[in-house]
């Protein structure tokens, strides 16, 4: 199983059965839960949709990037997931997602590393073949290598 400190295989999922945004974050919050990277669904989501109203995360070419600084966070982490339609997001350049990066960040304390490599998914999204490869991507360990390819 491939993993570093932020992600592992255990933390992707790309056959989410939600057809909308809070089913969307409600499945991505449940797989950080049975992981234990938060204590608390209901109050790290609720931190996540502080998140979402203060402005769309969709970033475009199909992918949301929403995120949550909560003091539920034990370490932070990054969780993955695709749907097998197109949910209204909000996006940027107006078209719905279907591929998901949620961030699990503490409230308080550094990230460190974790945030580094944070960033670097980031980065990484603002080419457009990168968002093709994660949207046309077969397995979890196709999606991790992308994700850390050179990290």
């Amino acid at each position: 199983m491939k993993n570093n400190s932020v992600l592992n295989n255990n933390f992707i999922d790309l056959n989410l059965k939600s057809t909308n945004r809070e089913g969307v974050l409600e499945e991505l919050t449940d797989i950080l839960y049975e992981n234990k990277i938060i204590d608390d669904k209901d109050g790290f989501l609720k931190d996540v949709y502080i998140r979402e109203y203060a402005g769309s995360t969709g970033v475009g070419n199909h992918i949301a990037l929403p995120h949550g600084k909560s003091k539920y966070v034990r370490k932070a982490s990054v969780v993955v997931g695709r749907t097998n339609c197109e949910i209204e997001w909000g996006s940027v350049d107006g078209l719905p997602v279907s591929f998901f990066i949620l961030f699990a960040v503490p409230e308080y304390g550094d990230v460190g590393i974790e945030g580094k490599i944070i960033s670097s998914i980031c980065i990484k999204l603002a080419d457009d073949d990168i968002c093709r490869l994660l949207l046309d991507a077969k397995s979890n360990e196709e999606v991790f290598d992308i994700l850390y390819d050179n990290n």
